[in-house]
């Protein structure tokens, strides 16, 4: 987790995951991201926060239609009039209509119904003894129903999971999205340079599909169309 959440937390968050199996997995971070640069695949990295803090300032700042593909239910806060979130696990998208269906809350009371609720996954513990039930009705109909040392856990899950608050806590993060952003505008495609990489790595299943690889992310490819072909063959 990040030095943000770090820092404002009185539990470990995250604190039940085991990260051991996963020590090396960072080794090869560069080569990474110069493949898909040669691919000109468009990415932003954070500075000291996490993916789903990048992916809500994106949501924010960008204009017009976007789609956030993620089976991480805390990004579900980030639907509005302009944002969707095409959920992959249930083969379905989660937008204003059907927000309260899928969600089980309307969605203007989702935020502070985890926070009630906490998140085992990411180890944030909720308000204990509420369950889903409870937890709603607080919602519902705010927090000062809840005792003081209640709302205080309330209020520290909401530092953790309101995804508008993290990337505010450090000054420069906007700013370094904002540089990456204006970077995007260029065409990085080099197809020798990804040749090379995949032949360093001995990625022979790439190598044999090579064409695929660079078909798929070609940039008359529009995200669009990728988006409804992607539904196509999930039978959505």
């Amino acid at each position: 987790s990040s030095n943000f959440r770090k820092e404002i937390l009185t539990v470990q968050y995250k604190g039940n995951r085991n990260y051991t199996p996963f020590e090396g997995v960072h080794n090869y971070d560069d080569l990474i991201q110069q493949m898909l640069s040669n691919l000109n695949i468009k990415n932003i990295y954070p500075n000291v926060m996490e993916a789903d803090d990048v992916i809500a300032w994106l949501c924010k700042n960008i204009e017009g239609e976007k789609t956030v593909v993620s089976t991480d239910k805390d990004l579900w806060q980030l639907v509005d009039t302009e944002t969707k979130i095409f959920f992959p696990t249930g083969k379905k998208e989660i937008n204003l209509d059907n927000f309260t269906k899928e969600a089980g809350i309307a969605k203007e009371h989702y935020l502070l119904y985890k926070c009630v609720l906490g998140d085992i996954s990411d180890n944030v513990k909720g308000v204990e003894g509420y369950g889903k039930v409870k937890a709603k009705k607080v919602a519902e109909n705010g927090i000062s129903m809840l005792t003081e040392e209640q709302q205080q856990v309330v209020h520290t899950n909401l530092k953790i999971s309101d995804l508008l608050y993290g990337y505010r806590y450090y000054p420069e993060e906007e700013a370094c999205y904002k540089e990456q952003l204006d970077q995007l505008q260029e065409d990085t495609f080099d197809l020798e340079s990804f040749k090379d990489i995949i032949s360093y790595l001995e990625l022979d299943s790439i190598q044999k599909n090579v064409n695929n690889w660079v078909s798929t992310f070609e940039k008359k490819k529009n995200i669009t169309k990728c988006i409804e072909d992607l539904k196509k063959r999930l039978n959505i």
